[in-house]
C-alpha cells in the first residue's frame, strides 16, 4: 500500500509539475497576447496621431491658401477700383472737352451761317449773270456746303458725348458696387 501511495505521490507530483508548466505556457500566452494588444493598440495610437497631424497640416494649408486668395482678391478689387477711377478721371476729362468741341464749332456754324446771310443782300441788287453775283453766290454755297459739314462733325460729336456720358454711368454704377 505504501507503495501505492507513493506512486500515487510521486503521480500527483508529476501532475503538479505538467499542471505547472501547463500554467506557466498560459501565463506566457496571456502576457504575449496582452503585448500584442499593447502593441496594437500603441500602433493604432501612433496612426491616430499621424492622422490627426495630417487633418491639422491640411487645416493650416487650407487656411493659409484661404488668406492667400482673400489678399488677391482685394489686390484685385483694389486694381478695378484704380482703373474705374482712372477710367471715369478720362471719361470726365473726354466729356469736357468735347462738349466744349461742340460748343465752339456751333459758333462756327452761326459765324458761316450769318456770312452767307449777309451775302444775300449783295446778291439781290447784282446782275445774277455777273462774275461778282456768281463769286458770291459760290462763296455763299461754300459757307453753306462748310456749315453743313460743321452740322454733321458736331452729331457726330454730340453722339460721342452720349456714348461717354453712358459709360460714365456705367462706370459711376461700377463704382458704387464696390
Amino acid at each position: 500500500m505504501s507503495f501505492l501511495y507513493q506512486n500515487q505521490g510521486k503521480k500527483n507530483d508529476s501532475d503538479n509539475e505538467e499542471i505547472s508548466e501547463a500554467e506557466k505556457l498560459r501565463i506566457q500566452r496571456e502576457k504575449e497576447e496582452e503585448e500584442k494588444q499593447k502593441a496594437e493598440e500603441e500602433r493604432r495610437a501612433k496612426e491616430q496621431e499621424a492622422r490627426e497631424e495630417r487633418v491639422r497640416q491640411e487645416k493650416a494649408e487650407q487656411e493659409r491658401l484661404q488668406k492667400e486668395l482673400e489678399k488677391r482678391k482685394k489686390m484685385e478689387e483694389d486694381m478695378r477700383q484704380q482703373r474705374l477711377e482712372h477710367e471715369y478721371r478720362e471719361v470726365q476729362g473726354n466729356i469736357g472737352k468735347l462738349e466744349s468741341d461742340i460748343a465752339n464749332t456751333k459758333k462756327e456754324i452761326e459765324a458761316l451761317r450769318e456770312n452767307a446771310v449777309s451775302l444775300r443782300p449783295q446778291t439781290k441788287n447784282m446782275n445774277p449773270d455777273s462774275e461778282a453775283a456768281k463769286s458770291l453766290t459760290k462763296t455763299k454755297g461754300e459757307l453753306d456746303r462748310k456749315a453743313k459739314q460743321e452740322e454733321d462733325k458736331v452729331n457726330e460729336m454730340e453722339r460721342k458725348l452720349e456714348e461717354l456720358k453712358r459709360k460714365k454711368n456705367e462706370i459711376e454704377t461700377s463704382r458704387s458696387a464696390l
